[in-house]
C-alpha cells in the first residue's frame, strides 16, 4: 500500500517547510495545501502516467460496450403521414440524419426533421402504421464517459451491424475531416471506419468516437471500444496512487510548488530529483510483483460508453 493523498501532500509541505507534524500547515502562504494537491494530480496523471501507459499499454486498457440505440419510446397514436410523435421526450435536433428503428416491424427510417422533444419528421410516410410500436433512435457518435481530459487514447473500435454477428468487425481509424468531404458519405458495413471527435455535453468538451456507417438496426452491445484512460483524480485524503510512484510524484509536486513561488533554483533542484526518480520507477516497474493493485479503477459511471448530442 502506498502513501495516501493526505500523506503525499504533507511530504511536499515538509519539503517546502510549510507543514510540520507538530504545528500542522502554515497559513497565509503563497502555496496552499490545495495547490499542492493540484500539483500532485498533475504530475501523476499528466506526466508520469502517460510514460507508463506508452511502455506498458496492456496494463492500462479498459474495454466498454454499448447498445446501438441512444433513446427509446413508444409511438403515439397522433402520428400521421411522415410525422412521428413519441409518448415521451426523447428527441433532440442533433438526431437529424440518424435512423429510427421500429422493432415491431423491423423497419428503419432516417430522421429528416426535428420539431420538438416528442415530434420528428421521417424520410418516408408511416401514417398510423407505427402507432403503439416500440421505437429506438440509433446512434452514430458516442462519448466515452468522463470529460475529455480523462481519455488518454482509443486503441480499437469494434462494430456489429447484425444481431447474428458472432464477432466484432474491426473498424479502421480515420480522420473526421478527411472522411467527410461531401457530407453524404455512408461507408460499408463490411469495412467500418471510426473517427475521434469532441462533443459538448452540458458545456463540457467530451471525447467521443463516431462510426461509419451508422447503425440501422437495434444491436445489444453493438459497439466495443478498447481504450486507455487516465487514473482518477485524487480527491479524498485516503486515496492512493495506483502506480508505485510516490517518490517521483512528491519530488515533481515540490518542484512545481517552488516554481510557483518563483524560487527557480530550488525548483530546478527538485526537478532533477524528479527526473531521476521517475526513470528509476519506470525501469523497476514490475506489474505482477509490485504488491499493488495496478488496475486503474474507473468510477462506475465511467464503466460504459454512451451517446451524447453535439
Amino acid at each position: 500500500m502506498g502513501l495516501t493523498f493526505d500523506q503525499l501532500k504533507k511530504k511536499v509541505g515538509k519539503n517546502l517547510k510549510y507543514y510540520s507534524d507538530v504545528d500542522g500547515w502554515k497559513t497565509s502562504r503563497d502555496v496552499t495545501e490545495t495547490d499542492i494537491g493540484d500539483f500532485i494530480n498533475e504530475i501523476y496523471r499528466d506526466i508520469i502516467f502517460p510514460q507508463f501507459a506508452t511502455q506498458y499499454p496492456a496494463d492500462f486498457k479498459q474495454t466498454a460496450y454499448t447498445d446501438s440505440h441512444i433513446a427509446t419510446a413508444t409511438v403515439n397514436a397522433s402520428s400521421t403521414a411522415s410525422t412521428l410523435v413519441a409518448t415521451s421526450s426523447i428527441f433532440t435536433n442533433g438526431m437529424v440524419g440518424l435512423n429510427v428503428y421500429n422493432s415491431t416491424d423491423s423497419e428503419s427510417l432516417v430522421i429528416s426533421g426535428y420539431t420538438n422533444a416528442t415530434t420528428i419528421t421521417l424520410e418516408s410516410a408511416i401514417n398510423n402504421t407505427w402507432d403503439g410500436d416500440t421505437i429506438y433512435v440509433l446512434g452514430k457518435e458516442f462519448t466515452l464517459g468522463g470529460d475529455a481530459s480523462d481519455l488518454y487514447v482509443v486503441e480499437t473500435v469494434g462494430v456489429k451491424y447484425d444481431i447474428n454477428d458472432g464477432y466484432f468487425r474491426q473498424a479502421e481509424r480515420r480522420l473526421e475531416n478527411d472522411f467527410f468531404q461531401n457530407g453524404n458519405e455512408s461507408g460499408y458495413g463490411v469495412t467500418p471506419s471510426f473517427y475521434t471527435t469532441t462533443i459538448t455535453v452540458a458545456g463540457v468538451a467530451t471525447s467521443a468516437i463516431g462510426i461509419i456507417p451508422q447503425f440501422t438496426t437495434k444491436i445489444d452491445k453493438g459497439l466495443q471500444i478498447t481504450y486507455v484512460r487516465k487514473p482518477a483524480v485524487l480527491t479524498l485524503s485516503g486515496d492512493v496512487l495506483k502506480l508505485p510512484v510516490d517518490t517521483p510524484v512528491v519530488y515533481g509536486a515540490t518542484a512545481r510548488a517552488y516554481e510557483m513561488k518563483r524560487e527557480f533554483q530550488e525548483s530546478g533542484y527538485w526537478t532533477t530529483k524528479f527526473e531521476m526518480e521517475k526513470k528509476r520507477s519506470i525501469s523497476q516497474y514490475r506489474p505482477l510483483s509490485s504488491g499493488r493493485d495496478l488496475t486503474l479503477k474507473i468510477p462506475r459511471r465511467y464503466g460504459n460508453i454512451f451517446y451524447r448530442n453535439r
